[in-house]
This record gives structure tokens, C-alpha cells and sequence, in this order.
């Protein structure tokens, strides 16, 4: 007899400086589905879920759905939400009767409006919460494996209340799938009896910026190195480290070390203390400098190769920045930049495209509408070159094969009619995060023939661009929601002292 499991997934990584607000709305259209939709949504893609289901059978695993949420980075959830979303996967949980074991989908970033310690106003940890309620509900005889984003913010909460955390093993996170086949196989060797995890949770006192937490450079290749030492021992099932997403203004943000082993909780919190010290000694290493937007343009017109990459990471919708900010942009087009492409969200922008129509000519105040200290909107005259329903799927590497929708979008040509000869910018009504190259290839744009991208994203941009970028990226220090200069932001709540906001 096939071993009930019930599955579901609430994701979104929570940027406590964000302008940006999260209702329940913004987890609607294209990101949101219950019961056997979240089958046919998920159905053939490079996912954590798509991973799951395409195991289960070979490990006698009968998948019951619940939910499946995702919302792009953006402020603190808001509590009722949060409360909406928890309470249909309980519901689901609750509605499946007998089950053997629960697999989750998580990110472990997720801030939730009213959760904090101490003040009911703050946000807390939200990723904990949901756990704690499973747990609740199923009892402590019902083993729960749940996926994690490499920028979770572990809790001793989500370790408490879980078996064993997954956490991905890289970034850009083109693993999510292997981590959903491996969580799924993880379950079913507590299921059989084969495994007996207990977890440790090490987090030293460090909330390194995320410009520095790739894992193919930088000191993450040696975490990552340290850690499979640990996994090559007998004993240890795996060691998992999450640099942090350091926008998380709460008690417990900082980077982690979880570590499972088998049976051996001594064994297990030697993994972890050893990777989180590891981790202490080469903090220096998570930081960098950035040109400003002038310089990063000059260095990029002076390469020989084409494309070359603009990274506005301060303002990466996908860790909560607003998409809309002008400093890269407004740099670009005042140096009369052309052959270059960019996306920007702009619903204000798009509504006056579709009202001239393709082919038409307006004048344009692009971007800085979400928040003007940002760099206010820079004003154009443009082309409407194109016009989509903003629905595509993704081909790149990262999340392959999800359908998505970014609202209604309209291309722009500034200085020409020609993309050729002109500055290309894709305006979108939804924020999103721009890591795929279909961002642009939706519309009838190649970005490969442009001679520089212009992409608001810290990092997850390489998997898809950097094969394309011959030119290489170049990221650019500018105002933004998810600047890695943790010094520009009012933290409150972060335990003190922590590196580096503090002398180490």
C-alpha cells in the first residue's frame, strides 16, 4: 500500500524595507493553485514539486495536494493573508484523513505582519508558523520534510517542528528540482524506517549581503566544500547552509548551518557548528564594492564583447525591490546609450502604450512612481513598437517550464523605430523578477543581439543571460529596496552585534 502523502507550497521572501505591500492578492493570477491544479501546474517542470511528482511513484508515494502560493519578494505578508493561506493547507492536511508523512515547499525568508516577539506591530517569522501548525495538526509521529530557498532565514522553530530541512544547494537556484527529489526521497527513508533524522541549526553572528552569495565564487565555494566533507561521513544525510536574506528585519535573520543526521544528534550539531565556524571566519568575504551607474557604463561600453550586462542589483524585484527605479536607466539614456535593451514595471506606462497603440508616438515618465526617493520618472519620447497579454513560459534553467504572467506589457523604442537602433524597454503592469531571457524573447526581442542589458536582478539573471552575455555583467551600485550596502537600512529588530552592521 502507497504511503499518504499530503504536499503544498507557500513561498515569498520577505524584504522588511520593501515599499512594495503583500496581500493576498499578490499571490493571485499565475501563482496560486489548490487541489489537482497544482498537478497540472506543476506538471513536467524543473521545480521542487515538479520534483516530488515525478518520484512518487517510483517511491510508493501517493502526492494528495493542498496549495501552491508564491508571490514576488515584497513587504512583510499581511497577517490576514498569511492566515488565509495557512489555514487552506491545514484545511488540506485536515481534509485527507489518514496520511503518513507531509512535504512542503517553502522558502524560509517569509515575514509575516504581527508575528514578532515582543511587538505585535513587527513581522515574524512566518515560515516557522506554518510549520508549528502542521506539527500541531499531525502529531509528532508524522514525519514532515520541507524545501528550503538557499536565503532562508532558518529558524530554531522551522528545525523544531520539521524532520529535516532541504536547503538548495545553489545560486542562481537551478536546483530546485533536486531538492524536490531529494526531500521526497529524504521522506520515504523515514517512511521505511531506513532513516532517523535529528537536525542541529548553527547561526553565527553574521547577515552577509547577498551580492557575495553565489555558489559557483566567493566564500559560499567553500562553505559548500566543507559541507559535503561533512556528508562524505558516515552518519550524516546532509548539511545544508543558508547565507540569509538579510532584508529580514527580525530576531533570527542570519545566515544558518542545519545539518541532519541519522540518529546521531551529537554527530549532527559537530556539522554544523564546524560549517558555521567556517562560515565566521571567512565573513569578510561575503562583501564587495560596486561602481555607481556612470562608471559601470563606462566600463561597460569599453568591452569589446557584446552583450554586456548592467545588474541594477538594488533594485531586484526578486528581493523586493520595486522594478521601477530610474538611476541605471536614467544614466543610459542621458549618455544617448542605443542597441541596448531594459525592463521596468510600470503599469502607468503601459496603460498610456495601449492607448497609442502599435506603432504610435508618446511622451513617456518612465518608472519612479513606487517610491520617488528612488530617482523620480525620466521622461521620453517613445515608440510603441509591441503589445502583449504579458502571459509567457520560462526556458531558461531556473523554474523551466512555469507558466507566468506579468500583467499587459508594451515595448518602447527611445531614439529610433528600429530595436536595432534604439533603446528597448519593456514595461510591464505586475512586478517581476527578470531572470529569464524569455523576459524579452516573449515580445520578439533576442537579448543575445542587443549590445547592452539593462536587468534589474542581483543574481539569478546569470543562469539565464550570462550563457548569452558575452560581454559579460557588471553589477551597479544605485538607490534601491535591496541594496547590498546593509548600512543604508533602519534595522530594528536583528539581534546586535551582527556582522557587518556592526564592528566584528
Amino acid at each position: 500500500m502507497a504511503y499518504r502523502v499530503v504536499f503544498g507550497r507557500i513561498s515569498h521572501e520577505s524584504n522588511s524595507f520593501s515599499p512594495v505591500p503583500t496581500d493576498l492578492q499578490a499571490f493571485g493570477g499565475e501563482d496560486i493553485a489548490e487541489g489537482q491544479e497544482v498537478f497540472e501546474r506543476h506538471r513536467g517542470t524543473r521545480t521542487a514539486i515538479g520534483g516530488f511528482m515525478d518520484v512518487a511513484g517510483e517511491l510508493d508515494l501517493e502526492l494528495i495536494p493542498t496549495l501552491a502560493a508564491h508571490a514576488v519578494p515584497s513587504a512583510p505578508v499581511a497577517a490576514t493573508a498569511h492566515a488565509w493561506m495557512k489555514g487552506r493547507l491545514v484545511d488540506g492536511i485536515r481534509a485527507a484523513g489518514r496520511i503518513d508523512g507531509l512535504l512542503l515547499d517553502l522558502h524560509g525568508a517569509m515575514l509575516v505582519e504581527g508575528l514578532g516577539d515582543g511587538d505585535g506591530g513587527r513581522a515574524g517569522d512566518g515560515d516557522g508558523d506554518i510549520l508549528r501548525a502542521c506539527r500541531d495538526l499531525v502529531g509528532p509521529g508524522v514525519p514532515i520534510v520541507s524545501v528550503l530557498d538557499l536565503h532562508a532565514n532558518i529558524t530554531r522553530a522551522m528545525v523544531e517542528c520539521s524532520d529535516a530541512l532541504v536547503v538548495y544547494r545553489t545560486n542562481p537556484h537551478v536546483d530546485m528540482y533536486e531538492r524536490g527529489v531529494e526531500a521526497a526521497r529524504l521522506l520515504a527513508g523515514v517512511l521505511g524506517g531506513r532513516v532517523r533524522p535529528v537536525q542541529a541549526l548553527a547561526k553565527p553572528p553574521m547577515l552577509p549581503p547577498t551580492i557575495n552569495q553565489r555558489t559557483g565564487e566567493g566564500p559560499m565555494v567553500a562553505l559548500l566544500a566543507r559541507a559535503a566533507e561533512w556528508e562524505a561521513r558516515p552518519g550524516i544525510v546532509r548539511v545544508g547552509i543558508a547565507p540569509a536574506f538579510p532584508y529580514n528585519d527580525f530576531g533570527e535573520a542570519g545566515l544558518g548551518v542545519v545539518a541532519v543526521a541519522d540518529g546521531d544528534a551529537a554527530l549532527a550539531r559537530a556539522a554544523a557548528d564546524d560549517v558555521a565556524a567556517l562560515a565566521w571566519e571567512i565573513r569578510g568575504r561575503f562583501l564587495k564594492t560596486l561602481p555607481e551607474p556612470a562608471a559601470a557604463l563606462a566600463e561597460a561600453m569599453g568591452r569589446a564583447a557584446r552583450p554586456v550586462v548592467l545588474a541594477d542589483v538594488a533594485d531586484n524585484p526578486g528581493g523586493g525591490g520595486t522594478g521601477d527605479t530610474t538611476a541605471v536607466l536614467r544614466a543610459c539614456l542621458d549618455a544617448g546609450l542605443r542597441d541596448a535593451m531594459a525592463w521596468l514595471y510600470d503599469p502607468e506606462t503601459v496603460a498610456r502604450a495601449f492607448a497609442a497603440g502599435v506603432g504610435g508616438e508618446a511622451d513617456f515618465a518612465l518608472g519612479g512612481k513606487v517610491e520617488p526617493a528612488f530617482g523620480a520618472p525620466v521622461a521620453v519620447r517613445a515608440y510603441v513598437h509591441a503589445l502583449s497579454d504579458g502571459r509567457f513560459v520560462l526556458r531558461g534553467p531556473q523554474s523551466t517550464g512555469m507558466r507566468v504572467g506579468i500583467g499587459r506589457t508594451a515595448v518602447l523604442l527611445v531614439g529610433g523605430r528600429l530595436v536595432e537602433d534604439s533603446f528597448a524597454i519593456v514595461a510591464s503592469e505586475l512586478r517581476a523578477a527578470p531572470n529569464d531571457a524569455e523576459i524579452f524573447r516573449f515580445v520578439g526581442l533576442e537579448p543575445s543581439r542587443a549590445g547592452v542589458l539593462l536587468i534589474k536582478s542581483r543574481g539569478h539573471f546569470r543562469a539565464s543571460f550570462e550563457p548569452l552575455a558575452a560581454g559579460g555583467s557588471i553589477e551597479v551600485d544605485a538607490p534601491g529596496a535591496a541594496s547590498p550596502d546593509l548600512a543604508r537600512f533602519p534595522y530594528r529588530a536583528v539581534r546586535r552585534p551582527i556582522f557587518p552592521l556592526d564592528p566584528a
